[in-house]
């Protein structure tokens, strides 16, 4: 776990950073602006990111690169955990490699009815390698019963410069050489006159976080919870350095401002009567827009695809604990809407024309239902611990195609489909001294087939055309560890071995649809 105080330390410039940072997790970067975690091999839709307790994961994470991890905000966390490994059971689809647990700082109540200032916080960075200017404040105020928490972040980064020691055959494949230039109105290569600096990387970013809580006892608490993030346009810098034949391929190549908002009500009550002691519930709902925008070198159009998504999700948890057992059962879903648009616009005449969007241009529904327990026992004075959990998931998902005249003819136009899962947990930690800890643990996650996966239209860069297939099944990773941990205080030392297997991947294959389409066809 990474606290407050390592996350100052470590003052990076963005959450993709501090995974880096961890020394636990590989974060693939295609620019500036991006930053997709991998654990144990899974990446993107294939592993869960959740903030404040909330499903980040929407229905339109694919299974190659993401940026979505950029969009919280690093200076407004209290603690960020890595969960290596399947972890469905509490935590839900996509868990497939593993949780990454994101938790904001919370308002800070006061010891008196007086509202009062009861916490600040402030920063501002410089960094020379891409001309970062990020300021930062943050204010508490409250009373014993009342505290808010506002949190601002700006920041702005410059193209990147990348560094100049190393092997120089190996250096000269990093060099930017070339940038786009309008010349008369056209676009022209020309010499990048510093091909150390990644010309079309920088973008600027804002974050905003708003906390209330509201505690009118002891064992009972509300709060609620409002963030948003947005980032300038976003160029995509390994599609800006692409060639054929020594000419570039693309003039423009940019996701569009990476907006993100998040509303949550969440209710905490401690110590209550009865069988279960203690109640945690919270409503949210998110909203993403994002856009990819593209125009070939030397060509008039410029594409632009847009993906406006809500989520609506609900999670309640019961929790039972006393000397020797720990219970917790609890149900969560998430309802995805999804709208897809896309046009191309003539940069010399403005004139705006209808093309295929990325995913079916109706109307997008996805539905994720789940009940869950986790049960912990504690053996021989605590030196024993075993825990076990299973979770049922159910899903639904509805897409539409409405003008399949600009969806390549496709001969569908309703893809509907269920799913249900079943995974679980088992694991015993046995500490034989207060030193030494052994683990073994057998787990399985899953995920179901979202939008990007199952109703996908999208024309790759090698002339294939990616189409919906609705015989998709869920993913499945079934994964067995063993683990031993040392720790004296002053000396620590953990090492783990684990093997997954991985079932019912989903993934792109050649086939032939219909002779109606003019085009190589894979599909997922």
């Amino acid at each position: 776990m990474i606290g407050q105080k390592q996350l100052l330390q470590m003052n990076a410039q963005s959450m993709a950073d501090v995974l880096i940072n961890t020394g636990q997790v590989f974060v693939q970067k295609s620019q500036q602006g991006g930053g997709s975690p991998v654990i144990r091999g899974f990446e993107a839709s294939r592993i869960q990111l959740s903030i404040d307790g909330i499903r980040h994961n929407n229905a339109i994470f694919r299974s190659g690169h993401l940026q979505n991890i950029i969009s919280v905000d690093n200076n407004a966390l209290e603690k960020v955990e890595v969960l290596s490994g399947p972890a469905s059971t509490i935590h839900g689809a996509d868990a497939l490699g593993g949780v990454i647990l994101m938790k904001t700082i919370d308002p800070k109540l006061g010891k008196t009815k007086k509202g009062a200032v009861t916490g600040a916080q402030a920063l501002v960075r410089y960094s020379s390698v891409n001309q970062e200017k990020t300021a930062n404040v943050g204010l508490h105020f409250g009373n014993n019963q009342f505290a808010s928490f506002t949190n601002i972040t700006y920041s702005k980064f410059e193209d990147m410069t990348q560094g100049k020691n190393g092997v120089d055959s190996i250096m000269n494949l990093w060099k930017k050489k070339f940038i786009i230039a309008q010349i008369n109105g056209q676009d022209s290569m020309i010499a990048n006159p510093d091909p150390y600096k990644q010309v079309s990387t920088g973008y600027n970013q804002i974050d905003i976080l708003e906390k209330i809580t509201f505690a009118p006892s002891k064992k009972v608490k509300h709060g609620l919870n409002f963030q948003l993030s947005n980032s300038s346009d976003i160029p995509r810098y390994d599609r800006l350095t692409e060639t054929s034949n020594g000419v570039a391929k693309n003039a423009e190549w940019y996701y569009g401002p990476q907006f993100r908002t998040l509303a949550a009500y969440t209710f905490d009550a401690v110590k209550m009567k009865g069988f279960f002691s203690d109640l945690t519930a919270n409503l949210s709902h998110q909203h993403w827009t994002e856009s990819r925008n593209n125009r070939g070198y030397k060509k008039p159009t410029l594409a632009q695809r847009t993906e406006k998504i809500d989520v609506i999700g609900y999670n309640v948890a019961l929790r039972h604990k006393d000397d020797m057992h720990e219970l917790t059962i609890g149900t969560d879903g998430q309802f995805n809407m999804l709208k897809s648009k896309a046009y191309k616009t003539d940069r010399f005449t403005g004139v705006e024309t209808k093309i295929d969007t990325r995913y079916p241009d109706g109307d997008n529904n996805m539905n994720l239902y789940s009940l869950f327990f986790q049960h912990t026992m504690k053996l021989a004075e605590n030196k024993v611990v075993i825990n076990d959990g299973l979770r049922f998931n159910y899903t639904t998902l509805h897409s539409t195609l409405v003008d399949t005249a600009v969806q390549f003819h496709l001969p569908v136009t309703d893809l509907k489909q269920q799913n249900k899962a079943l995974t679980g947990n088992l694991g015993v930690a046995f500490m034989p001294t207060d030193e030494l800890r052994l683990t073994a643990n057998i787990s399985s996650g899953f995920r179901s087939p979202n939008f990007d996966d199952m109703t996908k239209v999208f024309e790759s860069n090698n002339n294939m055309l990616i189409v919906p297939n609705k015989s998709l099944k869920p993913e499945y990773s079934q994964n067995g560890e063993v683990g031993i941990g040392y720790n004296n205080g002053s000396f620590e030392l953990n090492t783990y071995g684990f093997y997954t297997l991985f079932n019912n991947a989903i993934v792109v294959d050649k086939f032939l649809i219909t002779d109606r389409i003019l085009w190589n066809i894979t599909a997922t």
